[in-house]
């Protein structure tokens, strides 16, 4: 059975026009277990977030979609992480 110590792939924040996973390194490890255990799990999709792609985001309602639509959005770039901060969210790292 997977472990339970990290945020469920539910647990987003705001974030702009998308939202954002809080996962750490570890964290992402964990569900990346759990979705290689379980292949009945949905969805499986896991992006990145950086500045260029949220950019891209704010201009495109398909990208955001599919950014909002995936199982994990992590910060992939610190200026996500700092933005993160700024708006009072505890982004612990990027995972990239």
């Amino acid at each position: 059975m997977a472990s339970t110590n990290h945020p469920p792939a539910t647990a987003r924040f705001p974030f702009g026009v998308v939202t954002c996973s809080p996962h750490t390194i570890a964290e992402l490890l964990a569900e990346l277990r759990m979705l290689l255990a379980d292949k009945r799990l949905s969805p499986r999709t896991i992006l990145c977030l950086n500045a260029h792609i949220y950019n891209g985001a704010c201009h495109n309602m398909r990208l955001r979609d599919c950014l909002n639509a995936a199982r994990l959005t992590l910060a992939d770039g610190m200026a996500i992480v700092w933005a993160a901060r700024a708006l009072g969210q505890n982004l612990a790292e990027r995972c990239n």
